[in-house]
C-alpha cells in the first residue's frame, strides 16, 4: 500500500464542477484537507455556546487562513463513516436505524405471527418469492429461527411514524425486515469500542431519549460512480475527521455561515491564470497529496 503523504494538515486551491462533463466555475476556492490523522489545524473543539450543549466545533484562524478576511470562499470536505447502497429506498431503512425506529425480533417470530419464512437478500430478509429482483438462481436456504432481523416501517406505509415514533397500530402497517448483523457491520455500530452505541438504538423504542439518535450528524448523497452515500459524521463515533460535520448551528437570530453542496473539486495548476491573477500558488506537496487521497470522476 502507498504510504500517505498527507501528514499535515493543508490548503489547496481548487475550482467546482457540478457534473464531471460540465467545465468549472471560474471561482477559486480554498479546500481544507484534514491530516492523516484527522488534525484540522483550521478548526477547534471549545464548548458550545448553547446551555446543556457539551461541545461544538469553531474555526480557528491561522497563518495560511484568516477566517475574518478570506481570499476566496473556503470548502471543507464533509467526512465520516460512510455506507454505499444502491438505491433509495434502503438508504431511507437505513436512516430509520440510526433514529432507533424498529423493533428488534428473529427470524422464528415473524414465522410465528404468519410472516412466514425468509430469505436473505443483500442487507434485508425477504419471502423467497422475492429473493433477487430481477437476478436469476434459486433463492439461498430460509433464515435460521434464531437469525436476528430488524423491523422497520415501509418507506410508503401509512403509519411509518407519528411523532418520530414508529406505530405499527394504525394506517397500513407495511414493514420491512433487514438483517441485523449485517446492518450494523455497514453503519459502523458492531465491533469493539462501538457495542455500546448498538445498545443505545436497542433502547430508543423505549425510552425515546434524543441523544439515542445516530443520525443528527447525518448527510446522504447520491454519486454516479457508487450509490447512494450514506455519510456519518456523528461525534459518538470519536474520529476526529468528521469535524465538519460537527460544526454547530449559528445562535437564534444570527445567519449561518456554512452550507452544503456537492460538486467535484478539481485541483488548479499553479500556473492556471485563475491563481495567477489572485497572487496564489499551490502550497508545496499539494499535487502529491491530491493524487494519494482523492478518486478522479468516472
Amino acid at each position: 500500500a502507498r504510504k500517505s503523504v498527507l501528514r499535515i494538515s493543508m490548503l489547496v486551491y481548487v475550482v467546482l464542477q457540478r457534473d464531471a462533463a460540465v467545465a468549472p466555475n471560474g471561482t477559486v476556492h480554498a479546500l481544507l484537507l484534514p491530516s492523516s490523522d484527522g488534525e484540522w489545524e483550521e478548526l477547534s473543539v471549545g464548548p458550545s455556546q448553547f446551555a446543556g450543549a457539551g461541545f461544538g466545533v469553531f474555526p480557528r484562524s491561522t497563518a495560511r487562513l484568516d477566517w475574518g478576511a478570506l481570499e476566496t470562499p473556503v470548502l471543507m470536505p464533509y467526512l465520516g463513516l460512510e455506507t454505499v447502497v444502491q438505491d433509495a429506498h434502503l438508504l431511507k431503512l437505513l436512516l430509520r436505524v440510526l433514529q432507533g425506529n424498529f423493533v428488534p425480533l428473529t427470524a422464528g417470530e415473524v414465522a410465528a405471527a404468519g410472516g412466514g419464512q425468509l430469505v436473505a437478500d443483500g442487507l434485508c430478509a425477504v419471502p423467497p418469492a422475492a429473493f433477487g429482483g430481477r437476478r436469476r438462481g434459486a433463492p439461498p436456504p430460509p433464515l435460521a429461527p434464531g437469525t436476528e432481523l430488524l423491523q422497520v416501517a415501509h418507506t410508503c406505509a401509512a403509519n411509518a411514524f407519528k411523532g418520530k415514533v414508529q406505530s405499527l397500530s394504525a394506517g397500513r402497517g407495511e414493514v420491512c425486515y433487514l438483517l441485523s448483523e449485517e446492518v450494523q457491520g455497514v453503519l459502523g455500530l458492531g465491533g469493539e469500542g462501538r457495542g455500546h452505541l448498538w445498545q443505545l438504538l436497542l433502547l430508543h423504542m423505549q425510552h425515546q431519549h434524543a441523544d439515542r439518535n445516530l443520525a443528527t450528524h447525518v448527510a446522504h448523497v447520491w454519486r454516479k460512480e457508487e450509490g447512494y452515500v450514506l455519510i456519518n459524521a456523528h461525534p459518538a463515533f470519536a474520529e476526529p475527521v468528521s469535524l465538519v460535520g460537527m460544526i454547530n448551528e449559528p445562535p437564534a437570530g444570527e445567519a449561518p455561515t456554512t452550507r452544503m453542496i456537492q460538486a467535484y473539486a478539481r485541483l488548479l495548476d499553479d500556473a492556471d491564470p485563475l491563481l495567477a491573477a489572485r497572487g496564489l500558488r499551490q502550497p508545496d506537496g499539494a499535487r502529491e497529496a491530491w493524487e494519494a487521497h482523492t478518486l478522479p470522476p468516472q
